[in-house]
């Protein structure tokens, strides 16, 4: 019985980091956007691109962790999807210039997008019925993902968008 307690709460963590994580890098950018004009020079065009391509890379990131989980498990598609998210945010974190932290975004969206999918796969498989409770936790951790990410204004852009990197270690 305690397995079963250790496993469920593993379950909790996952998916609350999962979406502690989705919901910080969502918000980051508005977070840095400050600290990033004053570095690189005001540029709305160029944050508006560095905010959708998060996304853009999320819809891609999705079916290929598909693919990804059906190949290899699910365990590997979600490390998969941390350690593309983990170079994204430290990408970011170290550019010199926007595009850099384009590829850096796209990368942090495509990681988004494959623990998306493969983490709730991979809690399901791992806790099994006890999973469909543990997986509604994600949705309010987008949302608390987002309000940290706004308490990070303060700090520099570039520990902003490293913190990121955080949840995927």
């Amino acid at each position: 019985m305690a397995q079963d307690s250790v496993t469920i709460a593993r379950g909790w963590v996952l998916s609350m980091l999962g979406g502690l994580h989705y919901g910080y890098h969502i918000g980051v950018v508005a977070a840095a956007a400050p600290g990033i004009a004053e570095h690189l020079g005001e540029d709305l065009q160029s944050m508006e691109v560095a905010s959708a391509l998060a996304l853009a890379g999320a819809i891609a990131g999705s079916p290929l962790s598909g693919i990804t989980c059906e190949r290899f498990g699910r365990r590997v598609g979600t490390v998969v999807g941390e350690t593309i998210g983990l170079l994204g945010a430290l990408c970011c974190a170290a550019a010199s210039g926007y595009r850099e932290i384009w590829a850096g975004r796209l990368l942090v969206g495509l990681g988004i997008g494959f623990c998306t999918l493969a983490k709730p796969l991979y809690i399901q498989e791992t806790v099994g019925s006890a999973g469909r409770p543990i997986l509604a936790g994600f949705a309010p951790a987008v949302a608390a993902g987002v309000l940290l990410s706004k308490a990070c204004r303060e700090l520099h852009w570039r520990v902003a968008f490293a913190l990121g990197a955080r949840p995927a270690v």
